[in-house]
């Protein structure tokens, strides 16, 4: 197995170790056993064990663009969509990620570096959907009322919120519900231009 490959695994192993235990408890003890490499494997790719956190945050967050990168959509606001759809946590996959990211976000409120790779993966997502917004605008699919940037900052909260209440209550958000409540908000954008 190569480097990266190696890297991949091991990112992938905290990733799951977080979204099962939290990230104060996935040590790099617990990582070694989770991953099936060595404490000293695992010092070998990383410096300590916040370094193996950001590193599985930068993965969790390059893993859902490089699958919003391959959204083929008809227009822009379908893109959208699509997009937000894969935030939601519909599949194992998608679960396991939003747990592992909640996961960091107690850690990364006290540990600036951690902090810093959560905000650049939100705000990598935030400019994806601002510029696809953009380009609704410019091709008349929309007309809003605040900014692209703004807009895209609703819409991520939205689908935050979304994942947030199905983690607590899926009897009563599930994956049925969560994309019709999601479907009313891009009705939103299309609704001044009687596209609804």
């Amino acid at each position: 197995m190569d480097h990266d490959a190696r890297r991949a695994a091991i990112g992938l192993s905290v990733m799951k170790l977080v979204a099962d235990v939290g990230a104060d408890r996935a040590t790099v003890r617990a990582v070694a056993i989770a991953s099936g490499w060595s404490t000293g494997v695992l010092a070998h790719y990383f410096g300590s064990k916040d370094e193996m956190l950001g590193f599985a945050i930068t993965e969790i967050g390059d893993g859902v663009q490089r699958r919003i990168a391959q959204i083929e959509a008809r227009d822009p606001l379908q893109w959208v969509r699509a997009a937000l759809i894969e935030l939601l946590p519909l599949d194992e996959q998608r679960r396991i990620e939003l747990l592992a990211w909640y996961g960091f976000l107690s850690r990364a409120l006290n540990n600036p570096d951690l902090s810093n790779a959560l905000q650049t993966a939100h705000r990598e997502l935030e400019e994806s959907v601002s510029s696809m917004l953009r380009q609704a605008v410019d091709t008349g699919q929309t007309v809003l009322v605040a900014s692209t940037a703004d807009t895209a900052l609703e819409l991520l909260t939205f689908a935050d919120g979304l994942s947030l209440r199905h983690l607590f209550d899926p009897q009563r958000l599930d994956s049925v519900e969560m994309i019709r409540l999601l479907d009313g908000q891009i009705a939103e954008l299309r609704s001044d231009l009687g596209q609804n």
